[in-house]
């Protein structure tokens, strides 16, 4: 009976042991599963901080371009506007490809320019764009006149010969 209570107590000092050394080892992995949980979160973070940081610089670029492309076309605009304003209202129906080979200027620097009149210049706020944006009408409020009072007369209108008789007039 002894001997069974020694082999009882032998099996629970080994089944013990067992549970220290199988707890130990949950641990252990449970220790390493935690750290590598944390080295990638780590990473993560690292690699979120990079994206943004990178993401900011292409930000800040992108607004750096298109101050520096404000500043250039209000130079553009500052140079060219009373020139470009005198030959619209001269021709008063203008093709900007055209205007802007007059100009020596490439067609968006003119696009820019004109719309920048139409926009600020009290004195083209009649005017018309073409359905393309190839071609710009300086209107004035004389010329709705004249056309009323040539349809009043005439019945039909004849869009050059109003524009003749507009830019006769106003030489």
């Amino acid at each position: 009976m002894r001997q069974y209570r020694e082999y009882l107590d032998q099996q629970r000092e080994m089944q013990r042991a067992q549970d220290l050394i199988l707890e130990e080892q949950y641990r252990e992995r449970r220790a390493a599963e935690q750290i590598k949980q944390f080295n990638e979160l780590e990473a993560l973070r690292k690699q979120q901080a990079k994206q943004a940081k990178k993401e900011q610089k292409e930000r800040d670029a992108i607004q750096k371009q298109h101050e520096k492309q404000e500043q250039n076309d209000t130079r553009l605009f500052d140079k060219y506007n009373i020139k470009i304003k005198d030959y619209l209202q001269k021709h008063k129906i203008v093709r900007l490809d055209l205007m802007a080979k007059q100009f020596w200027l490439q067609r968006q620097q003119v696009d820019t320019v004109v719309q920048k009149l139409f926009k600020n210049d009290p004195d083209f706020n009649l005017c018309l764009w073409s359905d393309d944006g190839t071609t710009v009408m300086y209107v004035q409020p004389d010329d709705y006149r004249r056309i009323g009072s040539l349809l009043d007369s005439q019945g039909k209108l004849n869009a050059q010969a109003c524009v003749a008789a507009s830019t006769q007039k106003s030489e």
